[in-house]
């Protein structure tokens, strides 16, 4: 057996081994430095902007410069919504510990009640922490004071001066102008401006309908800031645009005192238009409220005192509020009879206080004998129904829902206000479509007198009396802009047939046998003409008939009839038009036709005092 020779292994010095080792670590710690300085190379060359702009961004911010909001004035020029320097009391979440323990100590020298305390935190927490919100704006120069010695106490607050929306004659003009509001939530995710403290939004009124020109262009500044938040230096500074200022066609001393005059009634509303240029010159609604309440924020106690209001001061019922127009109405049946051909301008019937349709009875007002035979112009003036049950079945309801639309009703007017409504005109097709039943006969004599479904606004209702006083058969639009006025359509209804209902209206009120004699107005170069209307909120039985109608002022309010009246003025070239609803106010002769004149009488007087005026100025 041969024996394998063991191999030898060659000596290796420590000195050797050592060289390795840290020939190795040399070379590793070259390939780190290596890395390192490539790491510092690419930060340094790519991306050095990115972190500059990060330094920045802690260094360097952005604020924002809202602009003053735009003027709204009236047709002469005076101030309807304003801007007021205002002190506000702000609060930086990220600034203090506990939100809600800065606020209840606040509480205990402002007036905050715990529920208004609830709404500021619900508001604060879906905002980022550290934008400012504000807690109680239209501070005194007193309260500002007191709160800059008291800083201390209030963590995280801070005092800031800015600019608040004012509206001088709130009552007067709140559903008219409207308000601006902090942004809601929803907003506030449409649009991070909208977070800002002191952003305001229109939300109704001429406020909402024209809230972009108004509010005119954000500006902003770019600063320096050092670690403690305070400004250096000003780097950019872009000034923001102030908003349009907008002049409407109202007359604020008339505005005023329709305001003021319909206040006299629970619940109504009131329309004044120029006849020829369609301009609005007053546009009410009653109860009101104050308009100023909204703009730093409504509180609780005081949104649920509006809301709770039984008469709707938050609705504004000359565009929203829809009534039966009742007697307002026979003018259009009467003009659809004339215009289809089938009725004679001549046409009379004879009324015995009562029409049999059917197996249904369908009465006049004046029940006992009735008032005879009639031509037009008596029908209106007395205000019968037969006459207008009569015709309104020779031509049927289609006819009359033609010239209704004709004289502005079931369409919007247009007028530069939000959330119009339209009305209705009920029609056999709207009746099978809506309540899957017939149209009957009884239907179209409920229409001929304006009551059934159909319904319409206080506006449609002024819209419809410009329209019929306009001379020269125009189809006359209202707005409330000075800059909007523009040529209207012709009516194409044969002037022959404006004039009798003209004529008729005017013996309504200037002939001793009109309903509404006792309403005229003496001045005979103001004398009026109109139409009065006591229109049904609920159908009146055969058995309570002949039990006895119990008397308006004995019913519950809602179930009271309403008050309505129409006319323009002069009577003999007419320049003014005007539509009155008083809610479940009674009859239409008694409450609202008094209004009427006061309102037309007075329009005269101010508007002819104030053309002398340019007169003699131009002279």
């Amino acid at each position: 057996m041969v024996k394998r020779k063991k191999r030898e292994t060659p000596f290796v010095s420590e000195e050797q081994c050592f060289s390795r080792r840290a020939l190795m670590l040399g070379g590793i710690q070259g390939l780190l430095g290596l890395s390192l300085v490539g790491r510092l190379a690419y930060l340094g060359s790519y991306k050095g902007s990115t972190y500059k702009a990060l330094s920045d961004e802690n260094r360097i911010k952005v604020q924002f410069l809202l602009p003053k909001r735009g003027l709204i004035k009236d047709r002469s020029g005076r101030i309807l919504a304003d801007n007021q320097q205002a002190y506000r009391l702000m609060i930086v979440p990220d600034q203090t510990k506990n939100v809600r323990a800065t606020l209840e100590k606040f509480s205990t020298y402002y007036s905050l009640d715990q529920e208004d305390i609830e709404d500021l935190i619900e508001s604060i927490r879906y905002k980022p922490k550290f934008l400012a919100s504000t807690i109680v704006d239209g501070l005194s120069w007193k309260e500002v004071c007191y709160l800059e010695a008291s800083m201390r106490d209030f963590p995280g607050c801070f005092i800031e001066r800015g600019w608040s929306r004012f509206y001088p004659y709130g009552l007067a003009t709140a559903h008219l102008i409207g308000y601006v509001q902090t942004p809601s939530r929803d907003d506030q995710n449409k649009n991070s401006l909208y977070r800002l403290a002191d952003f305001r939004l229109g939300k109704s009124g001429i406020e909402k309908n024209f809230d972009k020109p108004l509010r005119g262009r954000v500006g902003y500044r770019r600063i320096e800031v050092n670690s403690r938040t305070r400004t250096v230096q000003e780097l950019v500074r872009q000034e923001s645009q102030p908003g349009f200022n907008t002049t409407l066609t109202i007359d604020l001393e008339l505005q005023n005192y329709v305001q003021e005059r319909m206040a006299q009634e629970n619940s109504g509303s009131c329309a004044v238009l120029d006849v020829k240029s369609g301009e609005v010159l007053a546009l009410t609604s009653s109860p009101s409220f104050d308009a100023n309440l909204f703009t730093n924020g409504i509180r609780s106690k005081d949104w649920k005192e509006l809301a709770s209001n039984p008469y709707g001061c938050l609705h504004n019922k000359s565009i929203h509020g829809l009534y039966p127009p009742g007697s307002l109405f026979k003018m259009v049946v009467a003009l659809a009879a004339f215009e289809s051909g089938i009725v004679s301008s001549t046409h009379s019937s004879v009324c015995r206080g009562y029409i049999d349709v059917g197996s249904h009875r369908f009465h006049c007002w004046h029940k006992h004998g009735g008032h005879g035979r009639l031509s037009i112009v008596n029908a209106l003036a007395q205000s019968c129904d037969v006459y207008f049950y009569e015709i309104a079945q020779l031509i049927g309801a289609e006819r009359i829902k033609g010239m209704a639309l004709k004289l502005g009703f079931g369409i919007e007017s247009g007028i530069e206000l939000p959330h119009e409504k339209s009305g209705l005109i009920p029609s056999p097709s709207w009746k099978k479509r809506v309540r899957g039943k017939n149209w009957m006969r009884g239907d179209t004599v409920n229409l001929s007198i304006g009551q059934g479904a159909l319904l319409a606004t206080p506006l449609q209702l002024a819209v419809m009396t410009a329209r019929l006083a306009n001379l020269e058969g125009k189809a006359v639009s209202p707005t409330l802009l000075r800059s909007a006025v523009a040529p209207f359509e012709d009516l194409n209804i044969k002037k022959l047939h404006l004039d009798l209902i003209r004529k008729g209206l005017d013996q309504t009120v200037n002939s001793p046998h009109g309903l509404a004699y006792r309403n005229r107005i003496i001045e005979p170069d103001f004398a009026m003409a109109g139409k009065t209307a006591t229109c049904q909120v609920r159908r009146i039985s055969m058995a309570e008939r002949k039990k006895g109608i119990i008397h308006n002022n004995q019913r519950p309010w809602g179930h009271r009839d309403h008050a309505l009246f129409s006319g323009f003025a002069p009577a003999h070239d007419p320049k003014y038009a005007l539509a009155v609803v008083v809610e479940h106010g009674g009859a239409g002769g008694r409450v609202a036709a008094p209004l009427g004149h006061d309102i037309l009488l007075k329009t005269q007087q101010i508007m002819s005092t104030k053309k002398s005026v340019i007169r003699e100025n131009l002279t």
